[in-house]
């Protein structure tokens, strides 16, 4: 009788290589960083009063914040009431651009009215205040 040998078995394992997958996974995030748009959102806390015919404005509007103390805010820096004149007015002459202006809901109408109204001289023609929407 033929002796059998016992023949050693080579397995083989497959496995998926996941260098290249997590390479495209980074450069994919990478791209949606880049493109993606940010808005830039105030630091300043400001609880804006509600209006049903509240509607989203466009990205590229000059935004200004009227805080509760009655400090008016371009880009979360203080600026005066006539500084803020002069600034839209040098921003104005570049592009023109909307104006959205949040107003804190315990300033008067009054103060707003000052703001509105030093921005409308400096030639803004879009001013709108910022509200929050409200359903009946």
């Amino acid at each position: 009788m033929k002796k059998l040998r016992s023949r050693s078995v080579k397995k083989f394992t497959e496995e998926i290589n996941l260098s290249p997958l997590i390479d495209i996974i980074f450069i994919l995030l990478i791209f949606f960083i880049v493109t993606s748009v940010f808005m830039r959102e105030s630091a300043v806390k400001i609880q804006k009063p509600k209006a049903l015919s509240a509607v989203e404005m466009d990205k590229q509007a000059i935004s200004i914040s009227i805080t509760s103390n009655q400090k008016i805010l371009l880009n979360d820096l203080e600026i005066s009431m006539s500084g803020l004149r002069s600034y839209i007015k040098q921003k104005l002459k570049k592009e023109v651009r909307p104006i959205l202006i949040m107003v804190d809901k315990s300033i008067s109408v009054d103060f707003y009215t000052k703001v509105h109204d030093q921005v409308a001289l400096a030639g803004a023609t879009s001013i709108s205040m910022a509200a929050v929407s409200e359903s009946f």
